[in-house]
């Protein structure tokens, strides 16, 4: 689970512990020191998060893609390569 510093709490850590999950998530700078902490954030994956909540959002713009009006799965998935491909040639 890769979740960001709003979710820094001992009793998410404990329920991805009981059910062996790997719990990256940033560190709240209120909830004590950091250097106290005995968990492992992994940096590289929490910026992958990052990447992928921005495309999501993005997606989110096209508000035809918000609600589903498909009822072909073919064409929801069409429709986001559609909205994805608008994105990348706005980023070019």
């Amino acid at each position: 689970m890769n979740a960001d510093a709003g979710f820094d709490a001992w009793e998410l850590r404990n329920f991805c512990i009981k059910n062996d999950l790997f719990a990256n998530i940033d560190f709240n700078k209120r909830n004590g020191n950091i250097s106290d902490k005995e968990e492992i954030f992994d940096k590289q994956l929490y910026k992958r998060r990052f990447v992928i909540e921005r495309m999501n959002a993005w997606i989110d713009g096209f508000k035809a893609l918000l609600i589903r009006y498909e009822t072909k799965e073919k064409h929801w998935r069409d429709l986001h390569l559609l909205a994805i491909v608008c994105i990348l040639i706005r980023k070019l």
